[in-house]
């Protein structure tokens, strides 16, 4: 069965059902898989790396020399790389640093309106060159 970056971001809002701690976690890991995903899918070139295949989409995206061959807005892409670097961040920290005490409703809400505004963006390139 193939899944999509939408079925990731989708499924993170099943983690919200109980209102627990874990399940805020689950909610930014999903979440930002589901974005690491859907700009994958959507991006023409991606260069092969050896590393971290996170730090180098964040990379590439950050960078307009680097993007300089996609059909999409330059500013958008660059966006979106800030987006996933600071969802990165968060990802990282809701799945590594369980002594962290942060992660409530608020921080939830606050992933969602980046998941929509990301999700925006991806439709406004989509939009724009397809």
């Amino acid at each position: 069965m193939s899944v999509s970056g939408d079925d990731f971001l989708n499924s993170a809002h099943e983690f919200l059902d109980k209102k627990r701690e874990i399940d805020y976690r689950n909610f930014i890991s999903r979440g930002y898989y589901g974005m690491y995903h859907k700009i994958l899918s959507v991006l023409n070139y991606m260069p092969n790396v050896s590393g971290s295949h996170h730090s180098a989409l964040i990379e590439y995206l950050s960078n307009s020399s680097q993007h300089k061959n996609e059909p999409y807005d330059s500013m958008k892409l660059k966006s979106l790389g800030y987006i996933m670097f600071q969802e990165r961040l968060s990802r990282n920290k809701a799945d590594y640093e369980l002594d962290c005490e942060e992660f409530n409703e608020d921080i939830v809400e606050l992933s969602k309106k980046t998941h929509k505004r990301f999700n925006e963006t991806i439709e406004q390139l989509q939009k724009c060159c397809h």
